[in-house]
């Protein structure tokens, strides 16, 4: 496909080539494999399964047979999706955190405030409604930024007005407060959802092939890549199938700080989060593939934030893919688009 093509092509003018060296070394001594070997294979997989040397180590696709291989979902393969259904002019509904809590305010319900629109005194008003808040950057991902703030910390709002201002952490939000079945897995930060929905181009139908929870290690942040771990749900009853991973790939049968079990945790509200987010993914219809982050609280579930492109390695950690066998099949069947013949 088109999209592929030009994907290839652009992965080999920008690719740091040191670090894939680098990356084959690690490799090297890690599986015992040459490193003329490992290095063939990665450019063979790139070509024909459209993974790049990331994916490649993160999948662990030095083990995984090449008829496997084509049941994952790579970061190429990611990409042509997000441009197939999702219309660039309006990925910016979710990008923008602020036009973000604009268009789904009806299911991100809780008080915000965006510091580049709101006045110094807005925001002290802000401030005194609430014992903690959380800032977040306007446009970073991965958790970078984010903090959570007790204005009663500071000698006055004003001063927190001015340290957060010097910060790229434009959006000040209050902080959610979890349902208790969440906050057992971590109490420091709130433990969300990355739910997937795709809508069919054809029949329009909403599918969610993915579920996935996740739990921070003691900041209050729960993502991946500030140290947090994951496991994939069970998309028909919100059951956690698998032990939980981090971004190292360590394995946890229970929650590394609350000793929680991992897996058979039951995510509560299940039923009605399904309806809740298959709801969101009516309300902008030029996006079709998104991966909606959830809070659950006491009343139910609380829209974090949309993501009109969504990162594909959290799909298929490796150790919760049974068989090696990569989830793909279940975003070809939801969006009815193949991508091998």
């Amino acid at each position: 496909m088109k999209y592929g093509v030009k994907f290839l092509v652009k992965k080999i003018a920008n690719l740091n080539y040191k670090r894939m060296f680098d990356r084959i070394d690690d490799l090297h001594k890690l599986t015992g494999k040459g490193k003329i070997s490992l290095f063939c294979d990665i450019v063979y997989t790139g070509i024909k399964y459209q993974a790049g040397y990331e994916d490649y180590a993160f999948f662990k696709f030095y083990d995984v047979p090449r008829k496997n291989r084509e049941t994952y979902l790579t970061r190429g393969i990611n990409n042509q999706l997000v441009k197939m259904l999702n219309d660039p002019e309006y990925m910016y509904y979710t990008d923008d955190k602020s036009k973000f809590h604009e268009v789904y305010k009806e299911f991100a319900a809780r008080d915000s405030i965006y510091l580049k629109e709101a006045t110094k005194e807005e925001f002290l008003e802000f401030a005194a409604r609430h014992e903690y808040i959380m800032i977040k950057p306007f446009d970073d991902g991965s958790g970078i930024g984010i903090e959570k703030l007790a204005p009663k910390d500071y000698a006055s709002y004003e001063e927190l007005y001015d340290y957060i201002m010097s910060t790229n952490s434009l959006l000040v939000e209050e902080v959610i407060t979890q349902h208790d079945d969440m906050a057992k897995l971590c109490p420091t930060s709130v433990n969300t959802l990355r739910i997937v929905t795709i809508r069919h181009p054809e029949t329009d139908e909403i599918s969610i092939p993915f579920a996935a929870m996740r739990a921070g290690t003691g900041k209050p942040m729960d993502n991946l890549y500030a140290g947090g771990v994951l496991t994939i749900l069970d998309e028909n009853t919100g059951v956690a199938l698998f032990p939980a991973q981090n971004e190292e790939l360590e394995v946890f049968t229970h929650h590394p700080v609350t000793g929680t079990p991992i897996e058979g945790f039951q995510v509560p509200f299940w039923e009605e989060t399904i309806e809740f987010i298959k709801k969101a993914a009516l309300v902008t219809p030029q996006l079709r593939y998104v991966g909606w982050d959830v809070a659950i609280t006491k009343n139910g579930p609380l829209l974090i934030e949309g993501n009109a492109y969504p990162a594909n390695q959290a799909y298929q950690m490796p150790a919760m893919n049974p068989g090696n066998i990569g989830r793909l099949p279940k975003f070809e069947k939801a969006s009815g688009i193949k991508f091998y013949k």
